[in-house]
């Protein structure tokens, strides 16, 4: 069964099991760059405290959760955050590629111009018509630049520095 919950009606209860299936798709992807790793169930739970723009895809078995994705709307892209997989069922019940499909249909369904998949997976999500997208942040010094920057340093005060 797959159901999408809106952030506000996931139980307290199910947010141990949500870490514990979130924890298993950190360990079994060791290689890929999270940039948001939530270390405890605490922090993990703190979730809870966002609005009705994030909705959770829940994938059950025998009312058993066994599978999730986080959905947060951002304006008119839907945003596909935090799986967590129970790897011992995954390949059996397709569950991570009904996650995928899951999240397709409720972009297509509320009227999103635009999904982000995530980081992960690239031949899959090309296989359902992703676009990779370089993501990159540079910064290019120059002369004048720098000259701009220092000045507006000056107006601040770093902490840290063993030279205050």
């Amino acid at each position: 069964m797959i159901e999408i919950i809106p952030n506000s009606q996931i139980l307290n209860t199910e947010y141990e099991k949500l870490f514990n299936l979130y924890q298993n798709t950190e360990k079994n992807n060791p290689d890929t760059v999270n940039y948001l790793h939530y270390s405890s169930n605490d922090k993990f739970r703190s979730l809870k405290s966002l609005g009705d723009d994030y909705n959770w895809i829940i994938v059950k078995q025998f009312d058993n959760i066994i599978a999730f994705a986080l959905l947060v709307a951002d304006g008119n892209v839907l945003n596909f955050k935090h799986v967590g997989l129970d790897y011992s069922v995954n390949r059996d019940t397709y569950s991570y590629f009904n996650l995928f499909y899951s999240a397709i249909k409720f972009a297509i369904e509320n009227g999103f111009d635009f999904m982000q998949c995530g980081s992960t997976t690239y031949e899959v999500k090309l296989s359902l018509g992703c676009q990779v997208i370089d993501r990159e942040a540079t910064i290019i010094f120059n002369h004048k630049t720098n000259e701009k920057l220092m000045e507006f340093f000056k107006s601040f005060r770093f902490g840290g520095s063993k030279n205050e």
